[in-house]
């Protein structure tokens, strides 16, 4: 059995290079089960595996990080739109405006 555990978890290793191609392979499996099987199918002791809490937490950390991330790249477009609005505002504020031509009304036509 535990053969058999060995070459069903060697599938994924198999698909590395389709990966390299088109990562999305890789979706249909669950990966950190995966992890954990492997360590059980080579001995791992458990206490070296973190808890579900431990990889959650870690996984919201990461998330957090990549918020950030994406903030922090974002804020100099942000920035440059924020000062072209500007510029634009002041530039409308301080054109003089048209005056309406003045057109008689008439009455009866």
């Amino acid at each position: 059995q535990l053969r058999r555990r060995r070459r069903h978890l060697a599938g994924p290793k198999q698909l590395t290079p389709l990966a390299q191609q088109d990562p999305t392979v890789f979706d249909a499996f669950d990966l950190p089960k995966m992890a954990k099987e492997l360590a059980k199918v080579n001995g791992v002791p458990p206490g070296l595996l973190r808890s579900q809490e431990d990889v959650e937490a870690k996984a919201q950390e990461r998330s957090n990080m990549q918020a950030a991330q994406l903030a922090i790249e974002a804020a100099p477009a942000a920035a440059n739109s924020a000062k072209t609005l500007a510029e634009v505002q002041s530039l409308a504020q301080s054109s003089p405006r048209p005056t309406p031509p003045n057109i008689p009304l008439t009455r009866g036509v």
